[in-house]
């Protein structure tokens, strides 16, 4: 049995809020499980950006798993998005790297903007384990879908904090050339 997590969710942001909030959501006070986010390639072709991350986090294991992988508390993940800026389009998808014969998680998400000016979020999440010993493997895939759903609240809330930081920069930047202009016209 594979389980499969479907979600959506609608940004009260812009398409490029949500997209630059997105490649510069780390660190962010809800993702303190992140160790480090590096990019390691950057394409632009077809008028698209296409990007490959490599995201280091940190979890909790719970009890029932540890015996399989022991101390292993730290796992790698690929991302790789696209953006389409004309047609306001953002395709990601993210896997683990390791421990995948315990458990495969792979993510995908497609960011578009609303008719009204948002962004809506639809996500799409496969957990999959090849672990079939002692009937463990239906275990893990539903401990992680549930602590997936969990993870995803705390995720959106590090995106809105980010787009919110975002914003105020704008406005302060806003604010400091029209200082600035105000008292080069003097």
């Amino acid at each position: 049995m594979v389980l499969v997590y479907k979600s959506t969710h609608e940004y009260d942001y812009n398409f490029q809020t949500v997209s630059l909030a997105f490649f510069n959501r780390y660190p962010n006070p809800y993702a303190s499980h992140v160790l480090s986010s590096d990019t390691v390639a950057v394409e632009l072709r077809d008028n698209k950006l296409y990007t490959t991350k490599l995201i280091r986090k940190a979890g909790r294991l719970p009890k029932f798993i540890k015996p399989f992988l022991g101390n292993a508390a730290e796992t790698w993940i690929v991302e790789f998005a696209v953006v389409d800026p004309q047609r306001e389009v953002m395709e990601t998808c993210t896997y683990n790297l390791d421990h995948t014969r315990v458990l495969k998680v792979t993510e995908k998400t497609a960011y578009e903007k609303t008719p009204l000016g948002g962004t809506m979020a639809r996500y799409d999440v496969l957990f999959t384990s090849n672990f079939g010993k002692w009937g463990v493997k239906d275990r893990i895939e539903n401990w992680s879908y549930t602590r997936f759903h969990q993870n995803v609240m705390k995720s959106r809330r590090g995106m809105s904090f980010v787009m919110e930081s975002l914003r105020e920069k704008g406005l302060n930047a806003f604010r400091q050339n029209a200082t600035t202009a105000t008292v080069s016209s003097a």
